[in-house]
């Protein structure tokens, strides 16, 4: 779907992407697009935002625009039941992270946090039973991934998601993955640090029921170890440097250093 969004904007518009993931608007509209998923998991149907990575300088580059908002959006469950089990975790661990950090965003808004809670809990409860192809869940996991894509759409996604992409980038580890790898530790961050600690107790209470976040994610076969996939400490200062200068740190309530990111990644090794 991203890169539906990407030829559709670059088959009207010229210049570099770089010209354009760094501030340019799309002078002209792009082609309209219809986006159906065929996983549970990254909600671009409802997003203006389409996410490259660049193999050459080794980053992930966000082109966000209003213009590249797909025309239409048509969400069919049974698209997704020939998933393999990792990917329904993977992805389902994707739409799981954006609705908890849209829920925890500076830009966050009542309303926008009905639907990120009401996505935390649908998912929390389907997806286990949809890796088991349990067909009522994976439908639930379908509705759930279009919510959270919504709540990113109004709130974002804050620190979390951009610690994710150098472990995907330089460690091709899957990006829903990723993220669930250092939800436990982030959480555990954003209760020390951040200006939000009400809201970041809703989230842990979430996760009580089923034996606490770490408990959960490793209930979904995911080890939140990162020296468990061959990453070294040595690369947490390169991982901070490609961190701190994404646009989500200045949407991610607490005040976010450096030594802070290598942290959290220390936390999780």
């Amino acid at each position: 779907m991203d890169a539906a969004k990407g030829i559709a904007a670059f088959v009207t518009n010229t210049g570099d992407i770089y010209d354009y993931v760094y501030g340019k608007e799309l002078s002209k509209d792009p082609l309209p697009i219809a986006c159906i998923p065929t996983t549970s998991g990254t909600g671009s149907e409802v997003t203006p935002y389409a996410i490259f990575t660049d193999v050459e300088k080794d980053r992930k580059v966000c082109l966000s625009s209003q213009k590249i908002f797909p025309k239409y959006a048509i969400i069919d469950p049974t698209l997704t039941y020939s998933m393999p089990r990792h990917i329904t975790i993977n992805t389902g661990a994707d739409s799981l992270t954006h609705a908890i950090e849209a829920y925890l965003s500076k830009h966050a808004f009542p309303l926008n946090d009905l639907l990120a809670l009401q996505s935390i809990k649908i998912v929390l409860e389907n997806l286990n039973l949809a890796s088991q192809k349990d067909k009522e869940a994976m439908n639930n996991m379908a509705y759930a991934s279009m919510l959270s894509g919504i709540t990113i759409t109004h709130a974002s996604t804050i620190l979390l998601h951009i610690m994710a992409y150098p472990l995907t980038v330089f460690h091709n580890i899957p990006h829903g993955k990723a993220n669930a790898i250092l939800l436990p530790t982030f959480i555990k961050y954003m209760k020390r640090k951040s200006y939000i600690p009400k809201k970041v107790k809703t989230i842990e209470s979430m996760f009580e029921i089923f034996g606490g976040v770490k408990k959960y994610i490793n209930g979904l076969d995911i080890s939140t170890e990162l020296s468990s996939y061959g990453i070294n400490m040595d690369e947490f200062e390169k991982f901070a440097q490609e961190v701190i200068v994404k646009d989500d740190i200045k949407i991610t309530p607490a005040e976010v250093t450096i030594q802070d990111i290598i942290e959290i990644y220390k936390n999780a090794y």
